[in-house]
């Protein structure tokens, strides 16, 4: 995500204000369950599988963590997952012999000491799926609990198969759940798609299609996609995705063979239309008696796809041998030859009767969008329609979708064209208002009312235009109701330029874009509390002019594995390896932070470090600290204690700038602490 990361999926999770959980009701009349396998151990490694093909060699992988999260989640036993050391070299010892045998599974008992195993396999017969899970006792390998159910792709994709295996197993052990875990245990988990899309990306990763396991990984906020994600683009964009080839033949066809990946993957996913089931203002034509309904719809190229597509090509030049491969048609033709598309929309009366049809074409306008990442608007007038027919509710859809390419060729001097459908090329198409799956699709001025009618957890997608009234009543929607939310802003427009004034309290982006700004002088973000950011950010990332006028801001957060920075209580440090002075140093504290302690090891506070920091009241800076820069604590006029890790000794060889009386509140407030000091105060 670097700089300019996809404007893809930025799938915001918004945490407690925006995942609130179903309300527990007759809160008095709860019983706390008492039994929940504390102190218990549970190994959790891959089902077997037979039957699975390329197309579903991801479902082992979900099941497994799925069932690793929910056991962590509503029981108390410790579980052991595939993240464990010694499961990964046991289950890879077995797998290239082939099949697990119940001998190999008591072996990993007994290596991770756990006094059970969750066992099974997932069997397709035909697209038949058997699921069979048991909880096993880790030593005789007697069965405590089983599950056994055939299920659909789909229940395993969602997590209703997984959750339902749960809801048993945990019932069969005897371990209390209460009923509000039952029924959540009993509907279609929200936040699944994660797990799916990780397990998606690693299954596309070991059969070598770069792209795909990119396409899936920027679609997770699980922070091992955003690791691997980040680790193939790295490798990527600086032209290093064949580092163990022999010859610049071999190098060569590695490359021919991603950019093949690229094309299948612009094709299958260029655009994306959405459309809106709700009419707009009717007009009327008397002399007929019939009425035109006009409908609004807009498309855009998918931001993943140009954005993966920028990163390959910047790392075939990161070669120094596109002139010399002689590129041609295996790199530059492939994304510029776009097909055109056909869409059919249908209007029924409540009836169910076809009132009219319209085709749209996009055509000629797709270089433009893909170059410069436009989204662009229409409308979809149906004429003609018999006022009789037209009744109170009416649904529109889609009946047809075409895909085409029109070549053109000179042939001994007449030029002849060839239009030509294209089979199996599949286009997203979004109806707004309606559910699909779980995720609810709605224009962000309809989007508050629609969420307070949800009765089941669910995951909405919002579009149309930003704005801090319109995402006010969202926060507002999301924080009544008594289902959980997944708000996905990706789809708004301009949303990353536009989240200054908004009404949210913490935000996790995944996926950093140019000009993503929380807040400025013109539209302060005083709600805002925590952010945390994908562990993909680069090293020009300015954390200052991101955060202008978010006053309430207490903690800045980077997942684990970022190359540049990592935070720490909230205070973003850059890594040390890349500044001379040797030591990490502080790049960002928020503003409205109250106690900060300054991570050991950094040995210079930059001038300015803590200068916006008015609520600042309580310091700890460790000994290694060896210097403090002009004007680190100004305007810190409520600080009233340091706390010093080191030495009377130590702390007199810091040296505090005193330009211009910048740290004079640091000062004061070291004089005063004296008490419980360990250092002396000058």
């Amino acid at each position: 995500m670097k700089k300019i990361f996809v404007a893809l999926l930025v799938l915001l999770s918004f945490n407690p204000c925006f995942a609130k959980p179903k309300a527990e009701k007759n809160k008095a009349n709860v019983v706390v369950a008492q039994n929940k396998g504390r102190g218990l151990r549970i190994t959790v490694p891959a089902p077997r599988t037979k039957g699975l093909t390329e197309a579903d060699d991801w479902a082992a992988q979900v099941v497994q963590d799925l069932m690793t999260q929910g056991l962590s989640e509503y029981t108390e036993m410790t579980v052991i997952d595939r993240a464990n050391e010694s499961l990964v070299i046991e289950e890879q010892k077995r797998s290239e012999r082939g099949e697990y045998s119940d001998s190999d599974y008591l072996e990993m008992g007994k290596i991770t000491q756990a006094q059970y195993l969750l066992v099974g396999s997932i069997l397709n017969a035909g697209g038949v799926y058997r699921l069979s899970l048991s909880v096993n006792d880790g030593t005789t390998n007697e069965i405590k609990a089983s599950f056994n159910e055939s299920v659909t792709l789909d229940d395993i994709q969602s997590g209703k198969a997984t959750n339902a295996a749960l809801l048993k197993l945990i019932t069969a052990m005897n371990f209390d759940l209460t009923e509000s875990e039952k029924e959540r245990l009993s509907k279609t988990p929200v936040a699944a798609s994660n797990t799916v899309n990780l397990a998606k990306g690693m299954a596309a990763e070991a059969r070598s299609n770069t792209i795909e396991a990119l396409s899936y990984y920027a679609n997770s906020n699980a922070d091992e996609a955003a690791i691997r994600y980040d680790k193939i683009t790295t490798a990527v964009k600086t032209g290093n995705i064949a580092l163990d080839v022999k010859n610049d033949i071999d190098e060569r066809a590695a490359w021919v063979k991603l950019y093949a990946q690229m094309s299948d993957y612009v094709r299958q996913n260029l655009l994306k239309v959405v459309y809106d089931t709700k009419a707009g203002e009717y007009t009327t034509d008397y002399k007929t008696e019939t009425v035109s309904i006009p409908f609004n719809f807009s498309y855009r190229v998918n931001p993943l796809a140009r954005e993966l597509y920028k990163k390959v090509d910047a790392g075939l030049d990161a070669t120094g041998k596109r002139k010399q491969w002689d590129t041609g048609k295996d790199f530059e033709d492939i994304v510029y030859k776009f097909p055109k598309y056909e869409i059919t929309f249908v209007l029924k009366n409540s009836d169910g009767k076809t009132l009219a049809t319209k085709k749209i074409v996009i055509d000629g306008i797709l270089d433009d969008i893909w170059r410069f990442d436009q989204t662009k608007y229409g409308r979809l007038e149906f004429s003609g329609i018999a006022y009789k027919d037209v009744t109170d509710s009416l649904s529109l859809g889609v009946s047809e979708v075409r895909a085409m390419y029109d070549e053109q060729e000179w042939r001994g001097g007449t030029l002849y064209e060839e239009h030509r459908e294209l089979k199996n090329l599949p286009l997203e198409v979004i109806a707004l208002g309606v559910m699909s799956g779980n995720t609810l699709n709605v224009d962000v001025n309809e989007a508050s009312e629609a969420i307070r009618g949800l009765k089941t957890d669910a995951k909405v997608a919002l579009f149309g235009d930003i704005c801090e009234e319109n995402l006010k009543a969202v926060q507002e929607a999301v924080s009544e109701s008594n289902v959980s939310i997944e708000l996905d802003l990706s789809n708004l427009k301009d949303w990353h330029k536009n989240l200054g004034g908004n009404a949210l309290k913490e935000i996790k982006v995944s996926a950093v874009l140019d000009g993503m700004k929380f807040g400025d002088e013109s539209k302060p973000c005083a709600s805002l509390v925590s952010v945390t950011f994908p562990n993909t950010i680069d090293k020009y990332f300015y954390f200052y002019s991101k955060f202008s006028n978010c006053t309430n801001l207490l903690s800045v957060n980077i997942v684990s594995g970022n190359e540049y920075y990592e935070s720490i209580g909230g205070i973003v440090y850059s890594k040390p390896k890349y500044y001379d002075f040797g030591g990490a140093r502080i790049e960002y504290v928020p503003p409205a932070i109250e106690t900060a302690v300054i991570a050991d090891g950094v040995k210079v506070i930059r001038g300015f470090s803590f200068a916006h920091c008015k609520k600042l009241k309580t310091i700890t800076i460790p000994k290694s600290v060896l210097e403090i820069g002009d004007c680190a604590f100004r305007d810190c006029e409520n600080l009233s204690r340091v706390n010093f890790g080191g030495s009377k000794y130590q702390w007199d060889l810091i040296k505090i700038s005193k330009k211009k009386k910048g740290n004079q509140y640091l000062i004061d407030a070291a004089k005063q602490s004296q008490a419980d000091f360990i250092g002396s105060v000058k």
